[in-house]
């Protein structure tokens, strides 16, 4: 050994105090972090129950608006692309010339005009919104995307 361990016994116990030190709190680290991983676990179980509970939705995004598997099947229910064809060329005129999120507005409107479904389809929205436990505004919420998306291909041609 270097003479200043030799002649500073007080500094080997120091060092050998801290060294243990830095275990002990090492150790504690540990104790902590698997806490804390079992914290985060519950955490992202419980996070995962709140998504579960939360209602479904019939479309997607802000802006364009798209179809979601259950609103894909929401359409396909009430034949949802059907009806958009056959109400699109009576609306073509008022979506000329309009900008593509004007032309989606204008379907999210339309859509909940008064007397725009015939009293067949009104039944067909509420069995639908009912059938899946979403509101009706859900359901017409995906007619106005499949009107949207039969009037924008049709707009550009006129």
């Amino acid at each position: 050994m270097g003479p200043f361990i030799e002649n500073n016994p007080g500094f080997v116990l120091a060092l050998a105090a801290a060294l243990i030190g830095v275990g002990i709190w090492l150790g504690s680290m540990q104790t902590n972090i698997s806490t804390l991983k079992g914290a985060i676990d519950e955490i992202r179980t419980d996070i995962k129950k709140i998504f579960e509970r939360l209602p479904a939705s019939t479309v997607a995004g802000d802006s364009p608006l798209q179809l979601t598997d259950l609103g894909k099947k929401v359409s396909e229910e009430i034949q949802a692309s059907d009806w958009a064809k056959k109400v699109a060329p009576a609306v073509l005129v008022r979506v000329a010339n309009k900008h593509p999120y004007e032309v989606q507005e204008f379907c999210l409107e339309y859509v909940n005009g008064e007397d725009v479904l015939s009293e067949e389809m009104q039944q067909k929205v509420k069995t639908s919104a009912y059938g899946n436990g979403i509101a009706k505004e859900q359901v017409l919420r995906v007619l106005a995307v499949e009107l949207r998306d039969q009037l924008l291909p049709e707009q550009r041609q006129v």
